[in-house]
């Protein structure tokens, strides 16, 4: 994890500066803190945020209030603010293993005064879910050592072929075209570059990596994900991926592959 961000509500007699970490890697947990000025305010009041799918919450600090987190909803409630003019609650992210993109979390303070409602908006913060290096790593490996097995395979099979005496036999006809069957398997290539869980802004996500190319949406096993380029050959798909994180500076990406429209594993198109 990263740096910090803060994010401050509307000025006024009573604000929420919101604090967490701008970078996180997917499947850890990081720590949110909400600090609360109210300047005399003691009424029943509540702070509540609205998580992505793909994050579950716990308590840390939550100074008397009733914390609940249900169906992405954290909520601090309190019969009667603290009496200190100032004080922070927080809770705990964990964040699954698959889970990646940038993601924003905002909310609500609510308060009584005079009898009145009053809502105070917290200041949005943006937090970037990045893959653990190791997934990364291991993907390439194992994408590397499909290649180079399957190279060193035909590299086998012309050797023994050239090691074969063929005896003599009687000449037989050859097939006719119409027998002979082809792989007509049509492999694409891409370089995902983000995923979440709800939709990310398209102009966001090239502001925030400078990316110079069109990105293209689909959503795979219930999220968004985000994608550049599309090839026919995974070397050029490989080149391309070199750019994308040098030049954009993303470096969690990594190659997709289809047969036709459906996603499929990079491997599955060696065999």
């Amino acid at each position: 994890m990263l740096f910090s961000l803060n994010a401050e509500s509307i000025e006024g007699p009573v604000s929420v500066t919101q604090k967490a970490p701008n970078t996180v890697l997917s499947g850890e947990a990081f720590v949110i803190t909400l600090t609360v000025k109210k300047q005399g305010t003691e009424s029943f009041a509540k702070i509540q945020q609205q998580l992505p799918k793909g994050f579950t919450a716990v308590s840390v600090e939550s100074q008397n209030a009733k914390f609940s987190f249900l169906e992405q909803t954290v909520k601090f409630i309190w019969d009667k603010l603290p009496e200190e003019n100032e004080f922070s609650v927080s809770y705990k992210i964990m964040v699954e293993p698959f889970m990646v993109g940038l993601i924003k979390i905002g909310g609500v303070f609510a308060f009584v005064s005079n009898e009145d409602r009053v809502l105070v908006e917290i200041g949005a913060i943006e937090i970037d879910i990045q893959p653990a290096d190791l997934g990364i790593e291991e993907v390439a490996e194992n994408e590397t050592a499909s290649i180079a097995n399957k190279e060193k395979a035909d590299d086998n099979k012309t050797t023994i072929a050239e090691n074969i005496v063929v005896s003599p036999v009687k000449e037989s006809k050859a097939p006719a075209p119409s027998s002979i069957k082809k792989d007509s398997k049509s492999y694409t290539y891409k370089i995902q570059v983000a995923a979440a869980y709800g939709p990310i802004e398209i102009p966001f996500l090239s502001r925030k990596y400078g990316i110079a190319e069109p990105i293209n949406e689909e959503m795979h096993n219930k999220m968004n994900k985000y994608t550049v380029g599309s090839f026919k050959k995974y070397s050029e798909a490989k080149n391309h991926l070199s750019k994308v994180k040098n030049t954009y500076n993303v470096q969690g990406a990594f190659i997709t592959a289809y047969l036709e429209k459906l996603r499929i594993p990079v491997n599955q198109t060696f065999k």
